[in-house]
């Protein structure tokens, strides 16, 4: 496994145990405060009862202050779980809902060492109850007086213990709760990075494909995110390097073929003029064959050369001013006797001189392979018309030949490297085939344009340089 591989497969696993941390954190937070509130919130609910039920018992037993009235609210408080007693002014026990030994030794340790007026003891709001807090019990206490007299004061008791056995129930619910949500989303969050991460895996094998020269790859992750994005870059990637591939098979093999035909005429020519038993005429005509052949094998490389720098970026073009109509006709003059012996006329059409900022001898290479390009399949006996004009903001240069056209699937590929329209390659034709990739690219480096129209009777090729590229 590509260590890419492993790195995808780790990151499920990387992101669910974030996602994890990151929920029990919040969640820890979450319960730490809702926890503390509810608890908080439980001890002030049982306090206000407290509170109320203490001063209900008071405004009993001060509209009838007898023992029959402290015995029924004594009585009531024998049902519940705090417990209820009545002290005189002096806080000694006067009677209490619970008398065991026990109790009253509670009662005094939580109460009659605590003087009434000890600050330990919180006052509520229009109320004439007090309350404190201790280690085990809540305690409300509220004083008993008659025509402003006090008599005694009435006391309640609540253990802690009652208050934290409704607080452990929420906490133990918060805690399953908590535990169980935990788990289910453990389990989605896992799930949904498996998904996440499942469209990385593929892209892991298909960079893994491409890594060992498998290029047909085909990731068919048609989202509009990052993923998607990413997914359609391997797609691009995959089929350029599938296309390059194919490229470079194609250029390989038509190299080979490009420079096997001359060597083989070399060579084959040069064994037969090395024979004693042939005329010097014959001796001639072979070394004349053999010459033909090493200057297009050295054409050959010549154009092998400048298609490398082309694509290298390394080809200089220095442009200076030039008289287009001078270039132009240098460039006829080169190939009048070529043209005169194919039985092909040639029109030149120019108004007035025009001068441009180009690389002469690099547009007169483009010249001279599109016009020799145009002879090799204007039919004989035919004209082909060269025609430059100044059409306002750019130069526009037009190469028209009378001929059966080209057909309609060979025109997207007739700037590519070796491609020939006639597949048979033959001498008569002619050609490397890198004429046109090479006259496109000098003409595209000096910022112009290169197209191709054709009707039934000729094509043309028409190149544009805009005058402030010129």
């Amino acid at each position: 496994m590509i260590k890419l591989g492993v790195i995808v497969i780790k990151i499920s696993y990387k992101l669910t145990i974030l996602f994890v941390i990151f929920v029990l954190l919040i969640g820890s937070m979450n319960f730490f405060f809702l926890y503390s509130s509810l608890y908080s919130q439980r001890i002030d609910e049982e306090i206000m009862q407290l509170v109320n039920r203490t001063e209900g018992h008071r405004i009993a037993v001060e509209k009838n202050f007898n023992i029959r009235t402290i015995n029924q609210a004594l009585s009531i408080e024998s049902y519940t779980d705090s417990l209820m007693f009545f002290t005189d002014q002096n806080q000694i026990i006067l009677a209490a809902s619970d008398a065991t030994e026990e109790v009253v030794n509670i009662i005094k340790e939580e109460i009659i060492s605590i003087n009434w007026m000890s600050p330990e003891w919180m006052t509520i709001e229009e109320k004439d109850a007090k309350y404190r807090i201790t280690n085990d019990y809540v305690v409300v206490g509220s004083p008993i007086s008659i025509n402003s007299k006090r008599l005694g004061f009435v006391f309640m008791l609540l253990e802690i213990d009652d208050i934290q056995q409704t607080a452990d129930q929420i906490r133990n619910q918060f805690i399953w709760v908590s535990t169980l949500s935990v788990i289910l989303f453990t389990i989605t969050i896992f799930i949904l990075s498996k998904l996440i991460v499942l469209p990385l895996t593929h892209m892991s094998q298909a960079t893994k494909k491409l890594s060992q020269g498998n290029f047909n790859v085909l990731l068919n992750y048609n989202k509009d995110d990052e993923l998607g994005e990413l997914s359609n870059s391997i797609q691009i990637l995959s089929n350029n390097l599938q296309r390059m591939h194919k490229e470079r098979n194609e250029f390989l093999a038509s190299i080979a073929h490009e420079l096997r035909t001359p060597l083989t005429y070399i060579k084959g020519y040069a064994d037969i003029s090395r024979r004693k038993d042939i005329s010097e005429n014959e001796r001639t005509k072979y070394l004349n064959i053999i010459q033909e052949e090493a200057e297009r094998l050295s054409l050959l490389v010549q154009n092998l050369f400048e298609l490398a720098q082309i694509e290298k970026h390394q080809l200089l073009i220095e442009k200076q001013p030039c008289n287009l109509r001078k270039l132009s006709q240098q460039t006829l003059d080169a190939l009048e006797l070529s043209f005169k012996q194919n039985d092909i006329q040639v029109s030149f059409e120019m108004e007035d001189d025009i001068i441009i900022d180009v690389d002469p001898l690099r547009f007169s290479q483009v010249l001279y392979n599109l016009l020799d390009n145009a002879k090799k399949y204007t039919l004989p006996h035919h004209e082909v018309l060269f025609k430059i004009e100044d059409a306002y903001e750019h130069i526009r240069i037009v190469i028209k030949n009378q001929s059966d056209g080209i057909p309609e699937k060979d025109l997207p590929y007739i700037w590519d490297r070796f491609y020939r329209v006639e597949k048979s390659r033959s001498r008569s034709s002619g050609g490397s085939g890198l004429g046109l990739t090479i006259a496109k690219e000098i003409v595209e480096m000096h910022g112009g344009t290169i197209e191709i129209s054709q009707d039934r009777q000729s094509v043309s090729v028409i190149i544009k340089l805009k005058k402030e590229n010129c």
